[in-house]
């Protein structure tokens, strides 16, 4: 098999598939989009997540997708270039080379990261990374027309020749598409400006790492083997906001349009060290907030928090109803009673052959409940316990899904039994995603953050990959190499831009020399054990420098919470907000003595006036 990466099994072949996201903006982390995200280490396609077939097109004539052409096996899906032993007809179409697509059979892929390591095959077939959708929308005008959206990370093709279309051969090719049908019915094809990475090796010479970042319905950026960023905008000539939908994700090996790439030759496509197309992995990621917590239960409204039974089903008289008196409910505002005979039923949608973990809390009444896992269609029951006694408990059953499409669990009660449950949790066991070393684990403290205003709160930014949840430990010592501060935090896994207050006893000396450790360790684990350690030297600096002459103002309080106020300010005048690397944040225009600052991250920015700039610190 190529790949075993397991943490802490590191090699210098894994080094190269650790995962590169952008950074991320300050305050977030990136967390893996499991539903778009697949390392192609089985021996057969993950048919929970992929189609071998495209459900809406039969390919671009001469080339037809045909599922035969799929196939996972040594780490790798491959989609292999054939041609036909004689002309198929479909629909009319003429096809007579065989080619291959792997369709996402969700289309639920929004605004994220998404990257793809990919080697093209060594002919004019193409190797693509791309995302669209298989319907249309409403359009904007109201007038029976429709648009759709495509939005193309990486087209290729494997050798260059005599034709337009050669210099697809090379480099990274990114467009994005609004296809508009107006009032009339007249389709158009509305492209952003192409974005072009220039490379002097073949796409089929090595494996390379294509990223695209769907950043909003505007705008998406790309990376050429985790390189420079390079941006556009989507058309928005028909639409102010072009890219509003979810999209499916689609791998393809097709026929380009002829004579623009010219088509590919018998040989090449009987040649199997040329006649494929091998993709390592495809990886998504979404932004969430550094300390939120992902909630990985499979189960919505586990917690009845809705107030009802909104995604439960029900049966029986009186049956299941949900309650909000507090004897009766274990965490939250809400629990689901139930009187027999009935029960509240829940259907599942589960991955085949996957081991999971039902979990709830429960008591009995009177009589015993039981908690269970049956068959939608047959009733064949597939595990079960009762539930006893009149106290809280927690009831877990673990089952392998097996070749079942149509699992349901329930809460039974026989006649003149009653029960209460809640905080119901459905979590799949031994997911092989977290087995995966996908970041080369790290802690870096900000060295742009040099500087920090005197304060008893002071503020770090710092950047951390961790393939699972961390431990942080922070060591602050004054310039006597003494510690005035010393506290651990927990690091949720992901890529994450975030800071941290450190809260101290007094306000530290304005001096040079204070020395910040911060040192990645695993939960729970002792002071030997270290993943990764990072420094940053520092100085401490006065309060707000004031500015004498006739037209000096002040700005309080500082550290703020939310907003400043501002005393002595000239009418309408221009403010921007830096932060510690130079970027402008915010920029408006003071028409009071108030500026509100609430929707900035905690951290410390230099606000700029026609006054002067200053040094201040949001907590």
């Amino acid at each position: 098999m190529k790949k075993t990466i397991l943490i802490l099994l590191f090699s210098a072949f894994v080094y190269n598939t650790f995962a590169t996201p952008p950074l991320p903006p300050i305050g977030k982390r990136w967390v893996l989009n499991e539903d778009y995200s697949d390392e192609f280490n089985g021996t057969s396609l993950d048919n929970f997540k992929w189609y071998d077939y495209h459900p809406t097109w039969k390919g671009r004539s001469p080339g037809l997708f045909m599922a035969s052409q799929v196939k996972v096996a040594d780490g790798y899906l491959s989609i292999k270039g054939e041609k036909m032993t004689k002309d198929t007809v479909v629909n009319g179409e003429t096809y007579n080379i065989k080619c291959g697509a792997v369709i996402s059979k969700k289309q639920t892929a929004f605004f994220g990261y998404y990257e793809c390591r990919l080697k093209a095959s060594k002919t004019s077939l193409s190797t693509t990374f791309w995302f669209s959708n298989r319907n249309k929308f409403n359009g904007p005008k109201g007038c029976g027309d429709k648009y759709s959206q495509e939005w193309d990370i990486q087209e290729c093709i494997g050798r260059a020749g005599n034709f337009q279309g050669s210099w697809f051969s090379a480099g990274m090719h990114s467009n994005a598409h609004y296809w508009y049908t107006d009032c009339s019915s007249v389709n158009t094809d509305n492209r952003a400006p192409e974005v072009r990475f220039e490379s002097n090796e073949l796409a089929s010479a090595n494996f390379n790492t294509y990223g695209g970042w769907w950043k909003d319905e505007n705008t998406a950026s790309y990376y050429f083997n985790n390189g420079t960023e390079k941006s556009h905008s989507f058309y928005n000539a028909i639409s102010p906001k072009p890219f509003p939908n979810p999209m499916g994700m689609n791998l393809v090996c097709e026929t380009y349009p002829y004579p623009w790439i010219e088509l590919p030759t018998d040989a090449e496509l009987s040649d199997p060290q040329k006649n494929t197309c091998y993709y390592d992995w495809v990886r998504a990621y979404t932004l969430v907030d550094a300390a939120e917590v992902i909630n990985k239960n499979l189960v919505a409204n586990g917690d009845l928090e809705t107030g009802d039974l909104t995604n439960w089903s029900k049966w029986g008289t009186p049956g299941p109803t949900v309650v909000s008196d507090p004897q009766n409910v274990y965490s939250g505002k809400y629990a689901v009673r139930i009187i027999g005979p009935g029960a509240p039923e829940y259907l599942l949608t589960l991955k085949p052959n996957t081991n999971y973990k039902l979990n709830c809390y429960a008591k009995a009444i009177t009589g015993s409940i039981t908690f269970g896992l049956k068959s939608n269609s047959t009733s064949v029951v597939v595990v079960s316990a009762e539930v006893t006694g009149d106290e809280y408990k927690k009831y877990s059953l673990s089952f392998n899904s097996g070749t079942y499409s149509d699992l349901k669990f329930y809460l039974y009660a026989q006649a003149s039994e009653e029960g209460y449950a809640d905080d119901f949790e459905l979590v799949e066991v031994d997911n092989t995603t977290a087995l995966i070393a996908l970041y080369d684990e790290n802690i870096r403290l900000n060295k742009a953050v040099n500087q920090l205003l005197a304060s008893k709160l002071l503020n770090f930014q710092y950047t951390y990959m961790a393939n699972e949840d961390r431990s942080l430990h922070l060591e602050l010592r004054d310039p006597n190499d003494q510690i005035i501060k010393d506290t651990v935090i927990t690091l949720y896994a992901g890529y994450a831009n975030t800071s941290v207050n450190l809260s101290l006893s007094t306000i530290p000396t304005p001096k040079n020399g204070y020395k910040l450790t911060a040192i990645l360790r695993p939960l729970n684990s002792t002071d030997t054990d270290k993943i990764s350690v990072d420094e940053s030297v520092f100085s401490v600096l006065t309060g707000i420098p004031q500015i004498s002459s006739k037209d000096a103002f002040k700005i309080f309080p500082n550290p703020f919470y939310d907003n400043l106020n501002i005393i002595g300010l000239k009418k309408n005048m221009n403010f921007k907000i830096r932060n510690l690397l130079g970027e402008v944040v915010l920029e408006d225009v003071i028409n009071n003595e108030e500026i509100r600052l609430g929707s900035l991250q905690s951290g410390t920015y230099i606000l700029e006036t026609n006054g002067g700039n200053f040094v201040i610190l949001k907590i």
